[in-house]
């Protein structure tokens, strides 16, 4: 059966937002234009002068300053050709594409998982479902750096219970020989990021109007079809919020990645390829700059993409009323 809108409750989905982003307003407004252009300008300053020594030499970035780069001239975009190529030094091009490999499913799963729980959490009624929330998350206390080896141990011989008494061993979880692929890091992302995922989430789903989903109850639609018909179109500035934040930790990690893929040199992202450019005894360390202004173009593009939708999906769920 289809399932109809009240727009009235849409109407108050809009003005709660439009109270939040008001409030939002008057508290900026409050503060001297002066103060955030400062802040801006010291926020960007390295940045900026990690993209002007991008284009220096390498006796130029030892011997001056970037300031001095508009004096000197003598700009060149001979680390780029280096960094992107596909020599010895280079071939940040694959290591590229592998970061696109890892952080996109990385980014996809978790943010699809934790959208049916967040709403399970919210609007479905089952015994236990406070503590089980709870105990969700409460996995945010896990340090991430004490369990990667445990994990990488599990994907690379799986984990088994021998029972003495019963002479039989009880298979826990299979050998899957992830160690070295790309899907371990998307497991282990994966895994880290649920419980910030499904609290951030739920915070939202849960303030969405009551009247709304009893509405499309009286109309005969299930929780799935509330789900996919309401929930998600209503709350797509949280899943954006919450896509920035998987995206830029996925895209920029080092340790997991170098963990879980470890010596498989053709599946290493850039971040871990970056690491290596500046060779033995960090000789080629000039061209550190241009990978990393290359390895940063991609999540500055998501983000000013998405952020219209990052401030109202991070706030919408902390304020009631």
């Amino acid at each position: 059966m289809a399932v109809t809108t009240n727009p009235q409750d849409v109407h108050i989905a809009g003005e709660t937002e439009q109270a939040l982003g008001s409030r939002v307003y008057r508290v900026l407004r409050s503060i001297p234009t002066w103060v955030l252009w400062l802040l801006v300008m010291v926020w960007s300053l390295p940045t900026f002068s990690l993209f002007i020594n991008s284009f220096r030499t390498r006796d130029a970035q030892r011997n001056s300053g970037f300031w001095n780069a508009f004096t000197e001239g003598g700009f060149t975009l001979d680390n780029y050709t280096e960094v992107l190529g596909s020599g010895a030094t280079g071939g940040l091009g694959q290591a590229l594409v592998n970061s696109f490999a890892i952080a996109i499913p990385a980014t996809i799963i978790p943010i699809a998982i934790a959208a049916f729980a967040a709403y399970a959490f919210a609007w479905i009624d089952f015994k236990g479902r406070e503590w089980l929330f709870i105990v969700t998350v409460s996995l945010l206390a896990i340090p991430l750096q004490m369990s990667l080896i445990p994990l990488l141990q599990l994907y690379s011989n799986g984990a088994a219970l021998t029972i003495p008494f019963l002479d039989r061993t009880l298979t826990l979880f299979p050998d899957m020989g992830l160690a070295g692929e790309i899907p371990a890091v998307w497991l282990t992302h994966t895994g880290f990021a649920l419980p910030f995922a499904i609290f951030l989430l739920h915070n939202y789903i849960s303030g969405l109007p009551s009247d709304l989903f009893e509405s499309a109850r009286i109309d005969g639609a299930d929780h799935f079809t509330i789900f996919w018909r309401l929930v998600v179109p209503l709350s797509v500035p949280v899943l954006a919020a919450f896509a920035i934040f998987q995206f830029l930790w996925t895209w920029n990690d080092y340790l997991i990645a170098l963990t879980m893929i470890g010596g498989n040199r053709d599946a290493l992202p850039a971040t871990v390829a970056i690491a290596s450019l500046a060779g033995e005894f960090g000789l080629r360390e000039h061209v550190l700059a241009a990978g990393a202004f290359v390895q940063t173009v991609f999540p500055l593009a998501v983000f000013f993409a998405l952020q219209r939708y990052f401030v109202r999906g991070i706030l919408a769920g902390s304020v009631k009323g």
